[in-house]
């Protein structure tokens, strides 16, 4: 049986990678900064990112708009992204989210990944401006 579903991107993958490992408590600004470590690291050990992302310089640091664009594909349906009275987006599991390992990422790359989790992880307002002092 032939079908015509198309394999999700790398950035959409590593979305729900950092969204899964997180049990849900991730803030937005927490994943962006997560996906660019993602590329800056695979360009250090692999030579090049590992997702198609353009990165640009924005106020808080790196940023890419298909970002946003994805999220909101994925809102409601892999995940689901709550705003706060604070102002930050909480990216949380959505009712269709796929187990990990239909994600079918490497080993070595799920390692680098959840060094970046462990290392940056934490909803902590110290942990996140280590976080965007580190990336910026």
């Amino acid at each position: 049986m032939e079908h015509n579903q198309t394999s999700p991107s790398m950035t959409t993958k590593l979305i729900l990678f950092f969204v899964l490992r997180t049990k849900g408590h991730i803030m937005k600004t927490q994943l962006v900064k997560f996906l660019y470590l993602a590329d800056l690291y695979a360009i250090k050990w692999l030579g090049q990112q590992i997702t198609d992302l353009e990165w640009v310089y924005y106020h808080h640091g790196p940023w890419e708009d298909d970002i946003q664009a994805e999220l909101e594909r994925m809102d409601g349906k892999e995940i689901n992204q709550c705003s706060l009275p604070s102002g930050a987006v909480l990216i949380q599991i959505g009712s269709n989210v796929p187990s990990e390992d239909k994600l079918e990422l490497p080993e070595s790359m799920k390692l680098m990944l959840d060094n970046i989790r462990r290392e940056w992880a934490g909803s902590g307002r110290e942990n996140l401006e280590n976080l965007l002092e580190y990336v910026y």
